[in-house]
This record gives structure tokens, sequence and C-alpha cells, in this order.
């Protein structure tokens, strides 16, 4: 609110009155010249004419002016174009303390202050060029007789010919003491409230911003200049600015101050405060509404604090639940938080407010303090008291001089006091203290603002407690217990075990983030720990086993449970991990060894199989044709016996080709085949095929074709090689039909491996067929085209011997179009 002080002086009656004065020198001078003119004409030869009646008009009017001059209250003076004083009145004398004699004749220079003195000559000079180029009035300070500076208001106009000015004067001493007063008291107002850390405003009747403070700056993320004129709606989403808006409805209508707590988001560093608001109506004189003054004061600190030991307690009895329900394998409710612990945060700080000058001496002061100073020191204070006089005790005394003196240094700060006997509660005081400055940067007082903290040390101190209790806790279990942020997945705390588990120090897992203690995150990139944790936070019971990474690498698999939190306000994952590693090795042996079992089982499945029927129906055959032979020999023809002949000897080599897959097959699986590596020139050994595969074709009319390039070489064990080729073009030709073919190929691949391709026309497979091959644990076997019997073990070997050379083997084929199976060797 504005104050004004002095007398209000009327610049523009002084302009006004120079203007009349003007006028009447001005018709003077008139009468002046025409009366001098005709004087003149007098002095010509001629008669002597009566006198004419001009002359007493000129001595009227110089008689009007010479009173009007005179008996001025306002300082007048005349002065010449080489800046002597030519004619003053006797204000202009009472004003600057000299007698006419002492200042006409003397140049006006002299009763100027030196630091105006070139900016009025500047005028001056122009003023006589170009009239239009000088201002007619300013400002300035001129030095009276007694040595005192005092602020005058001049009026300057050119007279008469233009060669002389005259001026007024009106003293205005008294009017610039009173605005650097006010400046002065406004000053130590606007750092009073700009030091204050409450966020204050004030508005109009219409919601339109008027002014604020610093801390009011922050909450828009603006400067004052750009909130003054607009409203909440120009900084903040419609919802907050409505509820605001609805509050300033409330204290306006009630005419008494309203109180409301609500949760903002500063703009200019995006932190979040619990403010507790008052908006009191403003009334001008006449008690008309003019706007509303709001006060915010920061309480998020308190209510966090309760919240803190809230949610401590809550953590440390969700995290112990958890403990049982990891051994019980079940979920339990949450306890209530500690009443008693809730119970110490229901109270509110009182604020102490006080402002001092350079003397110590009280500028002004809150109820408040008032009270605490007539509590402590029995004595009653007002304003312009100093307050080192009231603190009777020495100690104290010195105490607050050495904290006054820092701020009148310049210095903001703050600092905790603690008074009170040991043995009763102790009060611990927050002291912010803030040099006050005028306009020009000079330190003119300071202001103390204090918070009576003694309830939020306390919360403190149970905190402390809280958390030592839950560190000893969550320390004590063998677990690993990670606390991390479902958002973002960061790491925001974690127990001894955890750093005992992974070998990380507490530090290293607060820089990182969940998914970085795992053996790979490629699992939190999919999305699958972010589904857990979302139904973590839907209440849902999840665990599940996760492959874990140590800092030295090792990867170890581990049982980890998720359960979702509220900690400090925020949404938390609680997950305790534990270390299944050698559960999950005798897992692994267990499921190895039932394999190994199952295969051997197979095996021995098979080879029974392969005896008991693959061999034994062979060896029937021939029995058979052998028992017709010798019983019917004599009635036999030579034709007939060829063709007995022929079919033993068929039947008997295919099952010398099954003996000697069994035999290879037998060795293989005792580990007692021999592996002999070595290069091979595949163009030299394979060019050609061996005489019993070309015998088999010739009989089914079966073309076979052999394409390896010259001087390809493979490292290969020469007689598995064999093994493997011979098989696969067996069969290629078992099961091709008459007059098919049979292609045998080998190219290099890539510089480093051997692509062999056995491709033929035959019936083909279907892909159920295609998925049983290479097996031992089932049977595929059938009869070639001609009735050829297979037995399937032919491919398993080829499996084992393609594998053992640090190959692969696999095939290509439909039903009824052709087959090609193909395998890699290592390139020699």
């Amino acid at each position: 609110m504005a104050v004004k002080y002095g007398p209000k002086v009327n610049r523009k009656k002084g302009v006004h009155f120079i203007l009349r004065l003007h006028k009447a020198y001005r018709q003077c001078n008139i009468v002046y010249t025409m009366a001098k003119n005709k004087r003149t004409e007098e002095q010509k030869p001629r008669e002597t004419e009566p006198h004419n009646e001009n002359d007493g008009s000129q001595r009227e009017s110089e008689e009007i002016f010479r009173i009007i001059f005179e008996n001025s209250s306002t300082a007048i003076a005349i002065m010449e174009a080489d800046t002597t004083i030519s004619m003053v009145n006797n204000a202009y004398c009472e004003l600057s303390g000299y007698s006419k004699e002492e200042i006409i004749g003397t140049s006006w220079t002299k009763l100027v202050f030196p630091d105006d003195l070139e900016r009025i000559k500047e005028y001056n000079r122009r003023r006589f060029i170009n009239p239009a180029d000088a201002p007619n009035k300013y400002e300035f300070r001129f030095m009276a007789r007694d040595g005192a500076i005092r602020h005058g208001l001049l009026s300057v106009s050119l007279i008469g010919s233009g060669k002389k000015i005259i001026t007024s004067y009106l003293d205005i001493t008294e009017q610039k003491r009173a605005e650097e007063a006010l400046l002065h008291s406004e000053a130590l107002l606007d750092t009073l409230i700009q030091t204050i850390p409450d966020l204050i405003w004030l508005k109009n009747t219409d919601g339109v911003f008027l002014s604020c403070n610093t801390m009011f700056e922050r909450f828009f993320g603006a400067k004052k200049s750009e909130i003054i004129g607009k409203t909440d709606y120009d900084f903040i989403d419609r919802e907050l600015a409505d509820s605001f808006r609805e509050y300033d409805r409330l204290a306006m209508a009630k005419g008494a101050p309203s109180n409301n707590e609500e949760w903002v988001t500063f703009n200019d560093d995006g932190h979040r405060a619990l403010l507790d608001t008052i908006k009191t109506p403003m009334y001008n004189s006449e008690g008309k509404l003019i706007g509303i003054l709001g006060i915010a004061r920061d309480i998020t600190e308190r209510e966090l604090s309760r919240q803190t030991l809230a949610d401590r307690d809550a953590r440390f009895r969700m995290e112990l639940e958890m403990e049982l329900a990891e051994r019980r394998k079940s979920q339990m409710k949450l306890e209530t938080s500690n009443i008693l612990l809730t119970a110490i945060l229901e109270s509110s700080p009182n604020v102490i407010v006080f402002a001092l000058d350079k003397n110590y001496r009280y500028l002004t002061f809150n109820k408040k303090h008032k009270e605490i100073m007539q509590l402590i020191w029995g004595k009653e204070i007002t304003p312009g008291m100093s307050m080192l006089e009231i603190i009777s005790n020495l100690a104290d005394k010195e105490k607050a001089r050495i904290n006054f003196n820092r701020a009148f240094a310049g210095e903001s700060f703050d600092l905790i006091e603690e008074y009170g006997d040991e043995a009763l509660t102790r009060q611990y005081w927050q002291n912010f203290y803030s040099p006050i400055r005028s306009v020009d940067g000079e330190i003119i007082g300071i202001t103390c603002y204090v918070l009576d903290i003694s309830e939020q040390k306390r919360i403190e101190e149970a905190l402390k407690q809280s958390e030592l209790k839950y560190r000893t806790i969550v320390n004590s279990t063998s677990e690993a217990i990670f606390i991390f942020d479902p958002q973002t997945g960061s790491i925001i705390d974690c127990n001894q075990a955890a750093s005992n588990m992974y070998g990380l120090t507490k530090e290293e897992f607060l820089r990182a983030k969940i998914s970085d203690i795992g053996a790979s995150n490629e699992d939190y990139i999919r999305g699958k720990i972010l589904e857990r944790i979302k139904a973590a936070i839907r209440s849902e019971d999840i665990t599940y086993e996760w492959k874990g990474k140590r800092k030295n690498n090792e990867i170890f698999w581990s049982e980890v449970s998720l359960n979702e939190s509220v900690i400090g306000g925020e949404e938390r994952i609680i997950a305790v991990i534990r270390d299944v590693e050698e559960r999950k090795k005798m897992e692994t042996e267990i499921l190895q060894r039932e394999a190994e079992l199952n295969e051997l089982n197979a095996a021995k499945d098979k080879f029974f199989s392969i005896i008991s029927h693959d061999l034994r129906s062979p060896f029937a055959s021939i029995i058979g044709l052998a028992e017709l032979m010798d019983d019917n020999f004599a009635d036999l023809s030579t034709d007939k016996l060829h063709e007995y002949a022929r079919s033993i000897n068929k039947t008997a080599q295919s099952t010398y080709r099954l003996l000697e897959n069994l035999l290879e097959w037998s060795r293989l699986q005792q580990g007692v085949i021999p592996f002999n590596p070595q290069p091979i020139n595949l163009k030299e050994e394979f060019g050609t095929f061996d005489d019993s595969m070309v015998e088999i074709a010739r009989k089914k009319s079966i073309t076979l074709d052999v394409d390896i390039p010259e001087g390809l070489q493979v490292t290969a064990d020469r007689n598995m090689l064999h093994s493997i080729l011979r098989n696969l073009v067996t069969n290629a030709i078992k099961f091709t039909r008459q007059n098919g073919s049979v292609n045998v190929c080998a190219r290099s691949k890539d510089g480093n491996i051997v692509l062999f391709t056995i491709k033929d026309t035959g019936i083909g497979m279907d892909s159920e067929r295609i998925s049983k091959l290479f097996r031992i644990d089932t049977n595929v076997s059938r009869p070639g085209t001609d009735g050829e019997a297979s037995s399937g073990l032919g491919l398993i070997l080829c499996k084992e011997f393609v594998e053992k050379q640090g190959g692969t083997i696999w095939v290509e084929s439909g039903e009824g179009m052709g087959s090609i199976f193909y395998f890699t060797i290592p390139q020699g």
C-alpha cells in the first residue's frame, strides 16, 4: 500500500505563475518600447508637443510588474544571456539566504550544485540557440548560503528580444525527502515479503494478479512482470485453476480469511509441494471489496515426514511379512501403521518473524515473537526498541549479535538452535536470516524467520529408530532384498545379503537398474519382467526363476518373488531373491541323467528290435531257401537254382550291411570306435561309386552321378565319411523307383566348410516322417521301392558321425517329390 509523506507541491501552479508574470513583463516592455520610440522621434528638431498619454501607461505597467514581482511567494529571478543575475524578488532572497545586493550582478552558476551544473549550462546554451531544444521545466539541486543543499523545480522562459530569461523556483526539498522515506519503507516491506519463504500474491476481484513475491514466481516459473495482469489460467491446467478460483470466491463471499491445503507442482524445477493456503479478502477505505491476498506456506516436509515415518513402519512390517510368506508360501495382509508414531505428527509449527535495523532496533515483528519475548525475558517489546538490550543473558545476547552481524554482512543463511532443560522436552528452532537492501543495494536492516521444528526433530529421531529396526531385520536374512521403481527399474534400496549374493556394493546397486543384475537385460527389454511387475502391482503373488549375474560375470539361477508397496508416497516393487544355483545344478544333472537313461533304453529297445526283427527275418529267409534247395535239389531246374541263389545272395548282402551298421553303432555307443581326422581329397576318394552301390543301382536302372570339383579337400575321419556317404547313397537308391536318378555333389561354402548334397528322384517323405528321422526313440523304417529291408539305423549312424566331425545334417523332402539330404564337414 502506497503511503504519502510531506506537503503536496502543485508544480503546475508555479508554471502558470511564471507565465502570468512573463505576460505582465512583456506588456511593460511593449509600453517601454513605444515610449522609447516616441522619445527618439521627439529628439528630432521640431517644436515641442504636449505630453503624450503613453508615458502614463508605461509607468502604470511597470508598477503592476513591480508589485507582482516583489510580492510573489514564488522565488523569481531575471538573468542575462551571460549568466548574470539582473533582478530577484524577496522570495528568492529568502530561499537562497542571500540579500539582493549579494546576488544581483553575480552568476547564477555559483548557486547550482556542482553535479548538476554542466546539465543546466547545456540547457541554457541550447535555449538561446533554439528555445524548442531546451526544456522549460526541470529539477535541480542548488546550494543556499548556509551550505544546505535543496531540491528545486525550475520554470524558465525567454523574455523581451530573447536575450534575457525569467525563472521561477519551487522548493521541493521536503517532497523529495518524503519520496526517499517512502522508497525506504517500500524497500523494507518488499525485502521482508521477498525473504519470507512463503508464497505471497495479490489478485483483484476478477482473479487478475496485481503483485507477487519471489517464491510465487518459482511456482508459476515466470517473472513478476510476466505474472501481473494475468490469471491462474495462463500458467496452470484448467482443473487446478478452477479450484484456485473457487477458493477465491469462497473467501470473498465469506468476507473473512479462508484456509485450505493443496498439492501443487512448481514450474521452475518441477518439484511438488503441499501448501497450507490462507486467502484474505481486501477492502479499500470505503469498505469496498478490491481483491484477495493469498499466503501459502510449504508444509511438504512436515507431511512427508509424517508419511515417511508411516511408510517406513509399513515397509518394515511388509518386508517382515514377506519374509514369513516366503517360508510358508502364502501372503498375509499388512498391519495398520503405528498409531503412536502417527500421533506425533499431528501438530503444526509456530512461526516467528521480526526485522531489525542496523542498530538492532525493531522495525517490525509478529504477535508470536512478541509473546515469546514477553515469556522469555519478561518485557513487552515495541518498534524502535533494541532487541539486544532486551536479552539479558550475556551468552544468548552474544550468540544473537553474531547471527545478526552475519546477516548485516550480506549473508543469507539458516541455522538450527535448541533450548530447554535436558530433563524436559527440548525445543528446536530453525532461524532464517536475510539482509534487507534498499533500491540502491545498501543493507539497511535484517529479517529473521523462525520455525519451531521440535516436532519434526522428534519425528526424525523416530525415523532413525524405525530405520535401524528395519535395517537390522532386513540385513539378518540370507535372501537378497531389493526395492526398485516399477516405471524405470532403478534400484532404490537393498540389503547386505544382496551385496553378498552379487558381489556389488550398495552404492553400485543404487546406480543400477534391476535388469542390470540379470544374466541379460534381453528379458527386460522384451517386457517379460515388466509384465511380472504389472502383475505384482495388481497384488498378484509373483514368483519365478531368473538367471542372475554376479560382479565377476558368473551366471547363477535365482528364485524371485515380487510384491507391490507404496513407500514415501511413491509406488515401489519389493523383490526378494533366493540363490537356487545348487538346486538347479542338481535338477539339471537329474534331467541329464534321465535323458541319458531314456536314450540308453531307446538304444537298447532299438538294438533288440533289430536283432528280433531286422536280423531274424533275413536269416529265416536264407534258411527257408536253403532248406527248399536241399529238399528239392534233384527236382529243381538250373534257372530255379540260380533264382534261389540270387535271392539268398541279395538277402545275405542286405543282412551284411545291416550287421556292419549295427557293429559300427555298437562300437560308437561303447566309445571304442577310433576317430582319426585327416585331410582327404574328395575327388580322388569319392570320384566314383564302389562296385556294390553301382550293382544295386544297375539292377533298378538308376542313374548315379558324382559332382566334386578338383582339389576340394576336407578334414575328416576316412572310415566315418565313407560310412556316411554309403548309407545316404544306399538309402537314396533304395527309395528311388526304376529309371530314377541319384546325384552326389560337394561344394565349398564360406571358405571353411564343405556342403555335401545327396539328391534323389524317389518317393520322398511328409513332414511328420521328417521330424522323426535321426532319432533313436522313434521307428520310421519302411521297405524300399523293390521291397528292400530298412531299419532306420543308417541315418542315426550318419547323424552321429557327422556331428563327430563338427558338422550338421538335415533333409528337405515332400511326398512324391524326392529327397535332398545335406551335411557339412570342415574344409581341409
